[in-house]
């Protein structure tokens, strides 16, 4: 039911005051002539119409800003329109268009040092990447927005940082630790006494909770959540608790309880003019009005959720109310519109399917029109060499018979041409089923060893509470913790597994996100170890960093986290107790070059020249027993060549192993 648009401008600050507020920014307006002096009147104006979910009247004036800032040469005002009219964009479904804008406004930020302009926007761009199911992508400049909040000890940038972090884990589904993050944001925002981020938090765990199925403790979170957004008038917020605690009581079969929140929650949105929650509660209604038989006020509901989707430009909702439009005519005896309902729902579904093959046909036929114009050109053409030869036959009688031979010729030169070319069609033809073939192959083997990699880590799982028992009936707390311990390892192993096996599908499908940008690379390093320094104590493993501070690359800093991750997990995994792993860093020939050394098992030189083939079985086990499949390494290469990188890797068997990747300095 909620998607997050923006972390920082999600509802309203002031309540219904925003209303208020645009009817005196309009006025003011009015009386300002200089067209440089209505520039911050007029972002303030957009700013509000983009709470009030009138998205047309926000776009006019942010564009307009947009306009004006590049006439007078003002950056600030430029940017700060940006950054509002990118949130517009996102909740219109223009993803692309929206991270584009959002990355304009953080380099911005980041030139002038703006940091809390610069979180706003790293923060939305997170939410953008997982909207767009970017879910590798969406952590990143989220986490880096909480080190800026940390950095400048800024309470206000950790409290939207660690609520949108809240919401990320929920939408993985990893509730509880989505409770974990909202309970730290709901820290900060009892600190800084800000009672409307507090009331919408408390909502957000409320659901949380919901989805745990512990809805109890949901209920009374959410009837808090609810007073207090009533007693601060944060409506939009209270209309979200309504539609939530309603939802509970109509799993449990309490209509009645249900059909109060819902109306309650549309007298919210009637005030607010939120169009998702008055969409919703209007469907849930009907649905409530029709199961009573009241079915004109099931109609009325419907009808408004139907053209609240549309409004929303979202068609498979509309789709919905249409099929429940067609149910409740049904019910009426109407069968004529209960027909003509189930015809615009049907339509409306299979416009959904083949809008892209629609395209598709008539690109088609626009080519096949446009041969035929050219064939009836080609034969109005030799109609007239045909008519010009005709009426010289009798003078030019010889010149006929050698233009014959010439075409005679020339068909032969056709015809031979046309023979050479289809043997080279076969010969290619041959070559990719054979290249096909060897693909299948490896790509069989590949699902194999996966498969067997999968099932190795998942058995770490099994019989897990029957031994957790047997622990408990001895009174062995000490080997439970020592479970966990390698429980904790396993599903380490495993999240970077699929996290593999993720971005691998990226690479097969060509969609691998590539954007390049000038980075500093001590900074990421550091988080990568920060994230292996647990497991790395485990097994009394130290790790170093020896690299500059001032170190900057041209690549795409996601790419070098993935690249990053994998070459030190591969190094804790395959190094002793009480080794040293050492991450260095340096200048070499133009380019940069980071290595990782460990002092592990290390390979067999037929092993290291195995190592980047998928097709091949990797059996080493790290030195804790753990599992790999060898397709990071993989992953390593196929990102390096993306960002211009190279990687080398060099081995002794009882020494350790060296991987050093080299990356461009400078960019373009």
């Amino acid at each position: 039911m909620l998607i997050l648009l923006s972390s920082f401008n999600l509802l309203p600050a002031q309540g219904e005051n925003v209303f208020h507020e645009a009817d005196s920014l309009t006025a003011l307006l009015r009386t300002i002539e200089d067209d440089s002096a209505k520039i911050d009147v007029m972002i303030a104006l957009g700013n509000s119409y983009r709470h009030m979910d009138i998205p047309d009247s926000a776009t006019k004036y942010l564009v307009a800003v947009r306009e004006l800032s590049q006439r007078y040469k003002c950056e600030p005002c430029y940017y700060k329109a940006t950054y509002y009219y990118a949130g517009i964009v996102e909740a219109h479904g223009d993803r692309k268009i929206s991270r584009k804008l959002l990355r304009e406004t953080a380099n911005y930020y980041n030139k002038v040092n703006d940091t809390k302009y610069l979180s706003m926007s790293l923060v939305d761009l997170s939410v953008n990447y997982c909207n767009d199911q970017l879910m590798d992508s969406a952590f990143v400049p989220l986490y880096a927005a909480i080190r800026i909040g940390k950095a400048g000890n800024n309470e206000g940038i950790l409290l939207f940082a660690y609520r949108t972090l809240a919401w990320l884990k929920g939408s993985f589904g990893r509730f509880e630790e989505s409770l974990k993050y909202l309970e730290i944001a709901l820290g900060y925002s009892r600190k800084l006494e800000n009672q409307f981020e507090e009331g919408f938090i408390l909502t957000l765990m409320g659901m949380q909770y919901n989805k745990l199925g512990q809805e109890e403790k949901a209920i009374s979170i959410l009837i808090e959540a609810l007073e207090l957004e009533k007693r601060v008038g944060d409506y939009q917020a209270a209309a979200i608790s309504l539609i939530e605690l309603g939802t509970i009581s109509l799993a449990h079969g309490n209509r009645d309880d249900a059909k109060k929140r819902f109306l309650e929650a549309q007298e919210f949105t009637n005030i607010t003019q939120a169009i998702v929650e008055q969409q919703s509660s209007s469907q849930y209604l009907g649905d409530i009005y029709l199961a009573e038989g009241n079915v004109a006020q099931a109609l009325k509901y419907y009808q408004r959720s139907a053209d609240l989707a549309r409004k929303m430009g979202n068609a498979e909702i509309m789709a919905k109310n249409f099929q429940s439009l067609s149910v409740a005519f049904q019910k009426m005896g109407n069968t004529v519109s209960a027909l003509d309902y189930s015809l615009k729902a049907t339509a409306l579904k299979d416009s959904l399917s083949e809008a892209s093959l629609d395209q598709r046909l008539e690109d088609a036929e626009a080519r096949y029109n446009l041969r035929d114009k050219e064939f009836d050109i080609a034969m109005l053409e030799k109609q007239k060499e045909l008519q010009a030869l005709d009426l010289e036959a009798a003078r030019r009688r010889n010149l006929i018979f050698g233009l014959i031979a010439a075409f005679l010729v020339l068909m032969l030169l056709t015809i031979l041409y046309f023979v050479l070319q289809l043997r080279k069609a076969k010969r290619s033809l041959e070559a990719a089923q054979v290249e096909l073939k060897d693909l299948n192959a490896t790509k069989d083997r590949f699902f194999a060893i996966i498969a067997h990699d999968l099932r190795g880590h998942t058995t770490s799982f099994q019989g897990l509470g029957a031994i957790i028992k047997r622990y408990l009936q001895r009174d062995k707390p000490e080997k439970i913790v020592e479970l966990t311990e390698k429980l904790d390892r396993a599903a380490d192993q495993l999240n970077q597994l699929l996290d593999n096996l993720l971005n691998w599908s990226f690479t097969q499908l060509k969609r691998i996100p590539h954007n390049p940008q000038n980075i500093r690379i001590c900074p990421i390093v550091e988080e990568v170890v920060d994230q292996h320094r647990e497991i790395a104590q485990g097994k009394g493993i130290d790790i170093e960093i020896d690299i500059n501070q001032d170190f900057t690359s041209w690549a795409d800093p996601d790419a070098v986290y993935l690249v990053t991750r994998n070459l030190v997990s591969n190094a804790v995994k395959f190094s002793h107790q009480g080794s040293v792993i050492r991450i260095a860093g340096q200048r070499v020939n133009g380019a940069l070059r980071i290595a990782v050394q460990d002092q592990g098992v290390g390979m067999e030189p037929a092993q290291l020249e195995n190592l980047l083939k998928l097709d091949q079985r990797k059996n080493s086990e790290g030195t804790a027993g753990e599992k790999g499949s060898g397709l990071g390494l993989t992953l390593v290469q196929e990102f390096l060549k993306l960002n211009h990188g190279t990687l080398k890797a060099s081995s002794k068997p009882g020494e350790g192993s060296e991987f050093a990747f080299t990356l461009p300095v400078s960019g373009k």
